[in-house]
């Protein structure tokens, strides 16, 4: 929400991209892009459906993609609705960085912080529990 509660006029002013999801009112169009009509005719009944800048840094209609929240502890979970977006294959898998901690021991046995370097040279390795992907 573009109110001055949450997003200062200076913090506003110093966002290289701006996007607004669904339909604005004149007062959140004109916090958003100095104009009370800008936003505010997107469609209700179209989830997804904002209004952004484009390259030109014009203000555009803008259609994304409406995902269900996959938690299912959520209030108005959809398993359904969930498992039709669901990736088909895993494409990547999920990958993990080896916990290091603040210090380690030299060869005389004493506590020295980490460098650069030492964590630089973590282990990445793959997950053992990969995510869960659709059926064909």
């Amino acid at each position: 929400r573009p109110d001055v509660e949450f997003i200062g006029g200076e913090m506003r002013d110093n966002f290289g991209a701006r996007v607004a999801m669904g339909r604005l009112s004149p007062q959140g169009a004109m916090m958003m892009w100095d104009s009370a009509a800008i936003g505010t005719a997107v469609p209700r009944h179209i989830k997804g459906r904002g209004t952004a800048l484009n390259a030109n840094g014009a203000p555009v209609a803008l259609q994304t993609y409406f995902a269900q929240n996959p938690d299912p502890n959520a209030p108005g979970y959809d398993a359904e609705a969930t498992e039709a977006v669901r990736p088909r294959e895993l494409l990547y898998p999920r990958k993990l960085i080896e916990v290091l901690g603040p210090t380690q021991e030299d060869i005389d046995g004493n506590d020295v912080p980490l460098s650069y370097d030492d964590y630089m040279d973590a282990r990445v390795y793959e997950a053992p529990d990969q995510p869960h992907v659709g059926g064909a």
